[in-house]
């Protein structure tokens, strides 16, 4: 994660696990609800998912049946990091961020505050 180490702790996300009902030995794929990527554009399309001292790098891919909250993960990738569905992984961007890539990065990450916040209210 040597090109990673530069990013501040400020830029990562937390989510809930979900195992992917796609049987597939295709690893490297994280689907998120597209609603979060609404912003982002082209630039990030790599992650870091970690999950204690496991992690992975993983394509992330808009989809819209996908739950809010929670990263879908192939199985492969769930048993390279030994998270179980339901547990809290971190992503965080695979490559340098510029200045611009920050502050897309950050209304990514105000998103899911935004859905944290209001869950927290009911």
């Amino acid at each position: 994660m040597a090109e990673n180490e530069e990013v501040d702790i400020e830029f990562n996300i937390e989510l809930s696990v979900k195992v992917s009902s796609i049987h597939s030995v295709e690893t490297g794929i994280a689907r998120i609800n597209s609603s979060y990527l609404e912003n982002m554009g082209d630039d990030i399309k790599m992650v870091v998912i970690t999950f204690g001292e496991k992690d992975i790098v993983a394509k992330l891919v808009a989809d819209r049946l996908a739950p809010e909250g929670v990263v879908i993960l192939r199985s492969g990738d769930v048993n390279s990091l030994k998270v179980a569905e339901g547990e809290t992984v971190t992503l965080t961007p695979y490559k340098k961020l510029t200045e611009g890539l920050k502050a897309r990065w950050m209304k990514f990450k105000a998103r899911f505050k935004k859905d944290e916040d209001e869950e927290g209210g009911d």
